[in-house]
């Protein structure tokens, strides 16, 4: 699911039980991941096939680059994102 929250495009993911959330763009050139698949525990961006291990968004395809998490917290049913000042 992609939203987006004070400017920034936001990428919340579920893995099995665990909620990840991650700024929505590919460090590969920008572009948005909201129609990203998940294989084998891995995101895989759907526009140059670049792939992102879970739960940690370090890319797999090319060393030195990952996806930024965004910070975020469950309370009360809620996932809250804190994304930006």
């Amino acid at each position: 699911m992609a939203v987006r929250h004070r400017g920034k495009n936001i990428l919340i993911l579920k893995q099995e039980s665990r909620w990840l959330v991650f700024v929505n763009e590919c460090p590969h050139r920008g572009l948005q991941l909201d129609e990203s698949i998940i294989t084998n525990g891995q995101l895989v961006c759907p526009h140059h096939n670049w792939q992102f291990k879970l739960p940690s968004g370090t890319c797999s395809t090319y060393s030195g680059y990952g996806l930024q998490p965004v910070p975020f917290r469950i309370q009360d049913g809620y996932l809250w994102v804190r994304a930006g000042d």
